[in-house]
């Protein structure tokens, strides 16, 4: 048997991590431009034969 109040947290947790990962794709999605970014100054660099 569940204590009361118990699914209410569960509810509560749930929706922190679901906020927390709204919270986080702005910061993914400017890691992942920067990942792109830095690929393609390599590329770059070996195309121009350095």
């Amino acid at each position: 048997m569940r204590r009361p109040g118990a699914e209410r947290r569960e509810e509560r947790e749930e929706e922190g991590l679901a906020a927390r990962g709204e919270a986080l794709r702005p910061v993914e999605r400017v890691a992942r431009r920067a990942q792109v970014a830095a690929y393609n100054a390599y590329v770059e660099e070996r195309e121009r034969g350095f």
